[in-house]
C-alpha cells in the first residue's frame, strides 16, 4: 500500500509543480507512516509551507480515505527552487548512488545488498557502538598505538561530529605554534557542500591533519584529522548545515581519503563515529568502510541494540564486522558475564574478544596509554592478520589456483602410492615374520624418512612442516616475491626483534645474513602455509588458525586407530608372531599411528581433489554429511561460510576428515 500511496502522491505533485527537467520531487514513507517530501520547484517554493502541507494531506485522505489516511502524518515537506537546489548540489532520486547510507534507508531495502570487497590499498575501519560510555574511542586509540608500534602508519579521523573530543584528546599536537592546524574535518566538509567553484577553496588537506609524536620508539606514524580544533558556535552553525547525503553522493570523504592517502601513505583510516540511531554513525559504517569493530558493554540495552545494527548491516549486505565487548572486570565473573551477553548475539558465528576494564583510565584524560595496552592486544591482532588476509585474497585473484591444486595434488597422490606399497609391505604374507619396527624400517628404504614415520608425539607443528613442505613446489617462489613487493604489509613479520637481537650478536657477515635468509623463509613459509589453508583470519573466525583445528581432528583420529588402547613402546615391542594374531585391520591402524604424515597426506589429497571438483563445477558432497560424522560444533558453523577465493576451503578438508573416518569405519 506504501509503495502505491507513494506512486499516488508523486504523480500528482509532478502534475502540478513540475514544469521542466531540473525540477524534481522526493517521497519518503516511514516504518511509523510518517510521509517526508522533497520538491525541487519554482512553483512549490513559493507556496506557503501549511498550504502545501495542507493540500498534500487531501491527496492522502482522497486516495486512502478516511480510516487507512488517518495512519499517517505529514512529516517534513522541503521545498527548494532551482537555484538552491544547484547551491546545495541536491540530486533527483535515480541520480543518486544505490547503497544505503543511513540505517532508515537500510529500513526501506526490498531486497539484501551483496557486499562487495575494496579494492583501495588501504582499510578503512570505522569503530561504532550503540551506546555511549563503552570505550569505543579509547580502544581506537590504544590498538592505533599498538599497530602504530608494528610499523604501521595510520590516520585518525574523528567523526563523532556532534560529540566530537580529538580536539581535546590531542590538543598539545593541534595547537602547536609550528605543526599545529587551524581547521577541522567540519571546516573542510562544510565549505565542499557549500562552494561553488572548486578553485575558491581556501582549506587544504594539509590544514586539517597533524602527526602525533607520542613518543620516539614508534616504528610506524600516527595522523589525526579531528572534527574542530575548538567547539564554537560556528562549528555548531557548520554542523547544522551538512547533509550526509550531499556528502556522500558527492564522494567528499572519499575523495577527501584519497588525497590524503597520496600525500601520506597511510595503511589504515581508523574512524570514530557516532554512538546511536543516526546519520553520523551509519554514514561511515555503511557508506564506506571496509571493516566494522563493533563494541558492546556487556548489559541488556547494548546487546539488544546491537543485534538491530547487525541486522541492519547484514540486511545492507555488510559482514565484514566483528564484536568486542568492552570494560569488565578481567575476574572470573567479570569474564563470564561478558561471554554470557556476547552469546546472545546469535548468528555471528565469532569468537568471544574481549577488552577488559582498567579503572585507571576513565583519570587519565591523555592518550594513549602507553603502558596499559595489554587489554587491547587481541584487537590489534586481529586488526593486523587482516592485513594479510586482503594481501592473500589480491594474491590469489592473480594466480591460476586451481593449476596450483593440481600440480599439489599430483604430488601427494605420488606419496599416497608410496605410502600404500609400505602398508602392503607390513600387511601381506610375511607380515608374522615381520614386527612393526621392520615395517618402519622397510617404509625408510622406499625413501620415507624414519623421524617422520616413527613419531613419539603428533604436534601441530609437525602438520605445518609437512603442509609447508609441499607447498614449496608451487607457491613458494611467487608468494616470497609478492611479499618481498609489499613489505608494508609484512614488515611486522619480516623484522620481528628477534631477528635484531640475533644480528647483532652475528659473528659474521655471512651469519648475519643466513640468520636472515632463514628467518625470513620461515616467516615466508607459514604465510604460504595460511594461504594454503584460506584461514589466516576472516571477520567470523577470529585470530584462529585452521592447522590448530586439524591438528586437533588428527589427534583425534590417531587416538580411535590405536588398538585397544596400547602405548608406542609396547606396539614396538611386539614380535611378528603376536602382530600375526591380530586382524589386518588392527594393524592397518597401527601403521596409521606410525605413519601419521601419511595420513595427512592422503586426507590433504582427499581435501584437494573436493575442491578441484568444486571449483571445476563437478559434483560437491554436501554439508550435511560433513557434521553427521562427529564433527565439531563450531566447525560446523563455519564451514558454511568457506570463501570462494580462498586456496583450500575449510568444507574440503572436513569432508575429508569424514572420508578418512569413514575408511578407518570400515577397515
Amino acid at each position: 500500500m506504501k509503495s502505491n500511496l507513494i506512486d499516488y502522491l508523486e504523480q500528482k505533485l509532478i502534475s502540478e509543480f513540475i514544469k521542466n527537467d531540473e525540477e524534481w520531487v522526493d517521497i519518503y514513507i516511514t516504518p511509523l507512516n510518517r510521509i517526508d517530501i522533497t520538491i525541487v520547484s519554482n512553483i512549490a517554493d513559493e507556496m506557503d509551507k501549511n498550504e502545501l502541507r495542507g493540500y498534500i494531506r487531501n491527496l492522502v485522505f482522497e486516495y486512502l480515505g478516511a480510516d487507512e489516511a488517518s495512519q499517517y502524518t505529514i512529516g517534513f515537506i522541503d521545498t527548494y527552487n532551482i537555484d538552491e537546489a544547484d547551491d546545495l548540489l541536491l540530486q533527483r532520486p535515480e541520480a543518486r548512488k544505490k547503497q544505503p547510507i543511513t540505517w532508515s534507508d537500510v529500513v526501506r531495502l526490498n531486497s539484501q545488498v551483496k557486499s562487495k570487497i575494496s579494492d583501495r590499498d588501504y582499510n578503512v575501519i570505522c569503530f561504532y557502538s550503540y551506546k555511549g560510555g563503552v570505550g569505543r574511542t579509547t580502544a581506537l586509540l590504544q590498538v592505533a598505538y599498538a599497530l602504530a608500534q608494528q610499523g604501521k602508519n595510520i590516520v585518525l579521523i574523528d567523526f563523532d561530529i556532534e560529540a566530537p573530543s580529538f580536539h581535546l584528546l590531542f590538543k598539545k599536537w593541534i595547537d602547536d605554534p609550528k605543526s599545529g592546524i587551524k581547521h577541522g574535518l567540519v571546516d573542510y566538509l562544510y565549505e565542499r557542500m557549500a562552494g561553488v567553484d572548486p578553485r575558491e577553496y581556501k582549506i587544504k588537506i594539509t590544514d586539517i591533519y597533524t602527526t602525533i609524536n607520542v613518543n620516539q620508539i614508534l616504528n610506524g606514524n600516527i595522523y589525526v584529522v579531528p572534527a574542530t580544533v575548538k567547539l564554537t558556535n560556528q562549528y555548531i552553525f557548520k554542523l547544522a548545515q551538512l547533509r550526509s547525503n550531499i556528502i556522500y553522493e558527492n564522494d567528499y570523504m572519499d575523495e577527501f581519503i584519497e588525497a590524503l592517502s597520496a600525500k601520506l601513505k597511510f595503511d589504515t583510516v581508523f574512524i570514530d563515529t557516532r554512538t546511536g540511531l543516526n546519520q553520523w554513525g551509519a554514514f561511515p559504517v555503511l557508506g564506506f568502510a571496509d571493516q566494522i569493530v563493533l563494541v558492546a558493554y556487556p548489559n541488556e540495552e547494548n546487546i539488544e541494540g546491537l543485534k538491530s545494527i547487525i541486522e541492519l548491516m547484514q540486511k545492507a549486505g555488510l559482514d565484514n564486522y566483528i564484536v568486542a565487548m568492552s570494560k569488565f572486570e578481567e575476574d572470573d565473573v567479570g569474564v563470564s558475564t561478558a561471554k554470557q551477553y556476547f552469546e546472545k548475539l546469535k548468528g555471528i558465528k565469532q569468537e568471544f574478544l574481549g577488552i577488559g576494564y582498567i579503572s585507571s583510565s576513565d583519570m587519565i584524560g591523555k592518550y594513549p596509554f602507553l603502558d596499559n595496552l595489554e587489554p587491547y592486544k587481541a584487537l590489534s591482532n586481529y586488526l593486523m592478520e587482516n592485513y594479510i588476509v586482503k594481501f592473500n585474497i589480491k594474491f590469489l585473484s592473480k594466480v591460476n589456483v586451481a593449476e596450483i591444486l593440481k600440480a599439489i595434488k599430483k604430488r601427494l597422490d605420488t606419496m599416497n602410492f608410496v605410502d600404500s606399497l609400505n602398508k602392503e609391505m607390513c600387511i601381506g604374507e610375511s607380515v608374522e615374520e615381520k614386527s612393526i619396527e621392520e615395517c618402519i624400517e622397510a617404509s625408510i628404504d622406499e625413501g620415507i624418512k624414519k623421524e617422520d614415520v616413527k613419531k613419539e608425539n603428533l604436534t601441530e607443528e609437525d602438520v605445518k612442516s609437512l603442509v609447508i613442505e609441499l607447498l614449496d613446489i608451487s607457491l613458494f617462489k611467487e608468494y616470497i616475491e609478492a611479499v618481498l613487493k609489499n613489505k608494508h604489509i609484512f614488515g611486522h613479520l619480516l623484522r620481528p626483534k628477534e631477528i635484531n637481537n640475533r644480528e647483532a650478536s652475528s659473528n659474521s657477515k655471512e651469519e648475519e645474513e643466513s640468520s636472515k635468509d632463514n628467518t625470513l623463509k620461515h616467516v615466508m613459509s607459514q604465510q604460504i602455509l595460511d594461504l594454503f589453508w584460506g584461514i589466516r583470519v576472516s571477520p567470523k573466525r577470529y585470530c584462529k588458525t585452521m592447522t590448530s583445528w586439524f591438528y586437533k581432528e588428527l589427534t583425534g583420529n590417531i587416538t580411535k586407530g590405536q588398538p585397544d588402547n596400547q602405548t608406542e613402546s609396547e606396539v614396538g615391542s611386539q614380535t611378528g608372531s603376536q602382530i600375526g594374531n591380530q586382524t589386518s585391520s588392527k594393524i592397518g591402524k597401527q601403521i596409521n599411528y606410525f605413519s601419521f604424515r601419511h595420513m595427512v597426506i592422503k586426507i590433504l589429497s582427499k581435501a584437494l581433489e573436493y575442491e578441484i571438483n568444486k571449483r571445476e563445477g563437478n559434483f560437491h558432497p554436501g554439508i550435511a554429511r560433513i557434521c553427521d560424522v562427529n564433527m565439531d560444533t563450531n566447525v560446523c558453523d563455519v564451514i558454511e561460510e568457506t570463501a570462494e577465493d580462498r586456496m583450500l576451503g575449510v568444507s574440503s578438508i572436513s569432508m575429508a576428515l569424514s572420508w578418512f573416518r569413514e575408511c578407518q569405519l570400515d577397515n
